[in-house]
């Protein structure tokens, strides 16, 4: 079995560090670029190609269908995950390229959040009424694909943080023998792995919108999978321990964004990485200090499940 693992481990790793070469030629080719234009909320000096979602969406779906076959897990679950990664990245990749309405793209990920929490039945049975339970599942589904893309406004921290995540809930699905939550644990530990390759600062491609809403997907997949997974009070506690970056970080913005009484969907400069640069760390330093937050919380989250 660990070998099994190990194997899919690498069919992610592999195919996402084969195709970014291929992804950052085609960003330039079909102009889908990050240009620097004195925008203050973009930081980096040069275009930088914005097809990191692409390629790791390709890693995704070819080891979720690889690990189907491999951990014996249901091929329609994994199709239907697959169908939905492929609706948020182009929901994604659309609005990289044209610039959606944030209400517009909000809209598009409750529509595909709502489909795969209904049709799975991957529901949190917090109240007595269904309908409440579904709505707060697919809130939570949401609010973690938008706060990891907030956390991708710096070079290598969305998909570090996810990384550091993702290694805490895939020793979580060990012990509740998720074969379905491992999967996805192997599948992001890989496709991410590679990616730092070329997303590290000074980056050579972006995730874009289109990676950052897949990896927030699949991020918050696991999660539901792990509460579902436990039935007691750790169920909840182990994912917000896990997540403890993404989430402080969305906390802080939309506290921060109601007392300057901006709209929560503007963006701005003020996340807690933009704070440490402000203090005058590095990016290196910064992602190093965050994804080590996130280290912290995902060994508090093991501690709880070991025990």
């Amino acid at each position: 079995m660990i070998l099994d693992y190990l194997k899919l481990l690498l069919v992610s790793f592999f195919v996402t560090v084969m195709t970014m070469p291929l992804m950052i030629k085609l960003a330039f080719k079909v102009r889908l670029l990050d240009v620097p234009t004195g925008d203050p909320l973009k930081i980096h000096a040069k275009p930088t190609p914005l097809l990191g979602g692409l390629g790791i969406t390709l890693a995704i779906i070819t080891t979720l269908f690889v690990g189907a076959g491999a951990l014996n897990v249901s091929l329609q679950t994994v199709f239907g995950i697959i169908t939905a990664s492929i609706g948020l990245w182009l929901i994604g990749v659309y609005d990289d390229y044209t610039g959606l309405h944030p209400l517009t793209r909000l809209l598009g990920q409750m529509i595909v959040a709502s489909v795969v929490v209904v049709v799975n039945s991957w529901v949190i049975p917090l109240f007595p009424f269904a309908i409440f339970n579904v709505v707060v599942t697919v809130v939570c589904l949401v609010t973690l694909v938008n706060a990891l893309n907030l956390l991708d406004g710096m070079d290598g921290l969305a998909t570090g943080t996810t990384l550091m995540a993702t290694v805490g809930f895939m020793v979580g699905f060990g012990f509740v023998e998720n074969r379905l939550g491992i999967l996805l644990s192997l599948t992001l530990i890989g496709a991410c792995s590679g990616f730092l390759l070329y997303n590290l600062p000074p980056a050579k491609i972006f995730l874009g919108d289109n990676g950052s809403t897949v990896l927030g997907f699949l991020l918050g997949l696991c999660a539901l999978l792990f509460c579902l997974s436990i039935e007691s009070k750790s169920g909840l506690v182990v994912p917000v321990l896990i997540l403890i970056v993404p989430l402080a970080d969305i906390t802080a913005t939309v506290i921060r964004r109601l007392k300057k009484r901006t709209s929560i969907l503007r963006g701005d400069r003020g996340h807690l990485y933009d704070q440490l640069l402000g203090l005058g760390l590095s990016e290196r330093q910064t992602m190093a200090l965050m994804c080590g937050f996130g280290t912290v919380g995902a060994l508090l989250a093991m501690f709880i499940i070991a025990r």
